[in-house]
């Protein structure tokens, strides 16, 4: 493992939200609304900025796919392999912005699978959540949510997380709690890639990695949305 790939890892910080969904690939050449876009995502991080100043620079994004706007996605590629290249095999960015890409980006945006509710945030019977415990999560930890107005059988939600296996979740102690067992999607490309390394490169990966933040929502059997509670996810 190379050593920058480690800086890569040590700067990733996330990007300022930007509510818009990529449906798309995409890749140099490519033109439309959903480039400028792309580009205005970018551009609201200094790391992986398009240009600093002229066309593509922040405030002044167009709808063409360049180079300039290739070697940026490439950028954002490396800060977040762990997210975006590792689950297809791939240890450096391309620029091309295809599934794993497009999926990350509608998700670190701050698009939460919790879907849209007609139910007001003050309706005294929504599902409430108080309370997450650990705040700090790894793979295969127990989550204990403490809260209100939980269902016999509700779902989670949890941004980063391409699907959503928690379904059909009791609670207990009166609708006031629940607990579940997390199964991150981000572990398990990592294992796969780092077991076999030597255990010094794995765990300067493991210290040098950010702690990646993960919206935690509930929704109850009569499709009413709670509130949302951040934890974070530390690789092991």
């Amino acid at each position: 493992m190379k050593k920058g790939v480690y800086i890569f890892a040590l700067l990733a910080v996330p990007l300022s939200l930007n509510a818009y969904t990529f449906t798309r690939s995409l890749n140099v050449g490519s033109e439309g609304e959903d480039v400028r876009q792309l580009q205005i995502y970018l551009n609201s991080n200094s790391q992986t900025r398009v240009s600093e100043s002229g066309v593509g620079a922040p405030g002044s994004e167009s709808t063409y796919f360049g180079e300039r706007t290739k070697q940026a996605v490439i950028k954002m590629q490396n800060m977040f392999a762990p997210l975006i290249l590792y689950p297809v095999g791939l240890t450096f960015g391309s620029g091309y912005v295809g599934n794993s890409t497009i999926s990350f980006l509608n998700n670190i945006q701050g698009n939460s699978p919790i879907p849209q509710t007609n139910t007001p945030a003050t309706n005294a019977n929504a599902p409430f959540i108080e309370s997450i415990s650990p705040k700090e999560v790894r793979d295969g930890d127990t989550i204990t949510i403490i809260g209100r107005n939980f269902s016999d059988k509700n779902r989670i939600t949890l941004t980063f997380e391409a699907s959503e296996p928690y379904s059909d979740i009791p609670s207990t102690d009166n609708g006031t709690k629940i607990e579940f067992t997390y199964d991150s999607s981000i572990q398990k490309p990592f294992d796969k890639k780092f077991k076999t390394i030597d255990k010094d490169a794995t765990a300067a990966v493991l210290e040098m990695f950010p702690k990646v933040p993960i919206s935690v929502g509930v929704i109850d059997e009569n499709g009413v949305v709670s509130n949302l509670q951040d934890i974070t996810f530390n690789l092991k």
